[in-house]
Formats: structure tokens, sequence, C-alpha cells
């Protein structure tokens, strides 16, 4: 009998601390979706060294939207501390750029309507938030940064890349289309002079590919520094596929490089692709007549 007595009072102490964790549990959500004066203010440390405040880390502020309700709730958070829109951590990343990399929507929106510069690159990298939503394919982070006016082809990369020479690079057409639909340049080039075409041949990024081929004023035909088109790059990678499609968007294949090659020349077999650029201009012709 008095092993059953403790028995149920070790169950009755259990029960009554889960109570209490829970309903401490609630009433600090509670205090959290007020969001007044009483919220706790718990010390976290910012970029600055030797420096604390409530959350303003745009990953901190991301886990406090997720339980707390959403955007109002960082826009709070960052009302409190409104300078930190403007800071940076120690790799020389603003608040936007750490936000865009870790694809946070919600914060990147709040920081661009509390003043957030969307063209302002990161010090170390040189890369801005929207370059950033373009190598990591963050669709809804670079729409964002569209609709608040960023400049699509102002800003460049240490190496001379756009933001959608990045998308075409990294095969995200989500991005490269977004970008195009809202005044990219296709024909930018970067410092070795490749186009978003011939990065996106380069690396085997065929619905970039065919995104570009389409767009209204793109050279088929820009030669990078080596002298060679998308087309000799296309052959080189032995991409059948998209050097024939190149073709027959109107590339030519009887431009030369600096070594004085065509694309076909650059083959493993040079009769075969000759043919083969040869059957596709034929087909072209024949539908014209």
């Amino acid at each position: 009998m008095m092993m059953v007595m403790m028995w149920r009072l070790a169950v009755v102490v259990v029960v009554l601390a889960v109570s209490a964790n829970a309903i401490g549990f609630l009433r600090g959500l509670r205090g959290a979706q007020r969001l007044g004066p009483t919220l706790p203010r718990y010390p976290v440390r910012l970029y600055q060294p030797r420096r604390y405040a409530t959350a303003v880390d745009p990953l901190l502020l991301s886990t406090c939207a997720h339980v707390v309700g959403g955007r109002d709730r960082i826009q709070v958070l960052l009302d409190r501390e409104r300078h930190q829109v403007f800071s940076r951590d120690p790799l020389g990343r603003t608040q936007l750029v750490v936000a865009a990399v870790n694809n946070l929507a919600d914060v990147v929106s709040v920081l661009l309507e509390k003043g957030a510069d969307p063209n302002e690159p990161c010090s170390l990298t040189g890369l801005t938030p929207l370059m950033h939503a373009a190598v990591r394919g963050h669709r809804d982070i670079a729409w964002v940064l569209v609709r608040h006016g960023v400049a699509v082809d102002d800003a460049r990369s240490g190496t001379g890349y756009t933001a959608l020479m990045f998308a075409a690079e990294r095969d995200h057409p989500g991005i490269a289309s977004l970008l195009l639909a809202n005044g990219a340049d296709a024909n930018a080039r970067s410092t070795n002079k490749r186009s978003a075409l011939h990065l996106a041949v380069s690396n085997g990024s065929d619905n970039v590919v065919r995104l570009l081929v389409n767009a209204a004023d793109v050279d088929l035909d820009a030669k990078d520094d080596d002298g060679r088109t998308a087309l000799h790059i296309a052959v080189l990678k032995d991409a059948v596929g998209t050097a024939l499609r190149l073709v027959a968007y109107g590339a030519d294949p009887t431009l030369t490089d600096d070594h004085g090659k065509t694309a076909a020349d650059l083959a493993a077999d040079p009769s075969a692709y000759a043919a083969m650029f040869a059957g596709v201009l034929a087909s072209i012709h024949n539908r014209h007549e």
C-alpha cells in the first residue's frame, strides 16, 4: 500500500510540474503576441562587438515572426532598433543581404519599407541582395527586390557579373525570366566578355538558354575574350541539342574564334557537327522558300 501511495504522489508532482511549465509558456506566448511594454528583452548579441539589444538579427527576426504572427511583429521589433536596418555584420553584409541569403522574404520586405538600400552590396564580396538571390535561386526574394525598384543591371560583381549572369550560370530560369521581364540586359558582358548566354551554355543551363535565345535583342554571336561565341562553347561541351538550338535561332556557325576555328572545328568529330549545322540551315532555308 505504501508503494502505491508513493507512486501516486510522484505522478501528482509530475503533473503539477508540467502544468506549471505549460502555464508559463502560454503566458509568455501571450506576452510575445502583445509585443507591448511587458515583452521580455532577452539580450541578443548583434553584429557590433560588445553591444546587446532585443532581437534584430534577420534570422532571429524571422524566428520571432513565425512564432508570434509575421511581418507586423518584425516591424515592431525594427521600430525599436531602427538603426539596425542599416547595420553590417563582421563580413560586411547588410541586414538586407543576410535576409536575402537566408531566403527571408518577409524580413526583406520590411527592411525595404524601413529604408534599406536594395542596391547596397556586401563590402567583402561586392554582391548585392539581388545577386545573392540569383546565386541561390531565391525567386521570392528577387521578386520583392524588383517590386521595390532594385536596379537589375546597374550593379556588377568584381568579375562584372549582373544578377542575370548569376541566374544563367546557376541554372535558375525562374529568376532569369523575372529579370528579363523587368528590363535586364541579355547582352551585358563580364570582365572576360562573356554574356549570360555564354554562361548558360557553359554550365548546361538549358532552360535559361531557351529563355535567352527568345529574348528580343539577344546577340547570339557575341564573342568572349577568346573570340568564342556561345555556339563554340556548346560544341566544346558536346552539347549537341544546345548547339543545334543556337543555329536554329540564328547563331552563325561560320564565325571563327581568335585561333581561326569555327565551332565545328572544335568538335572531336568536326565533320559530324558541320553536317548537323548544314542540315539545320537547310531546313530553315526550305521553310522560307
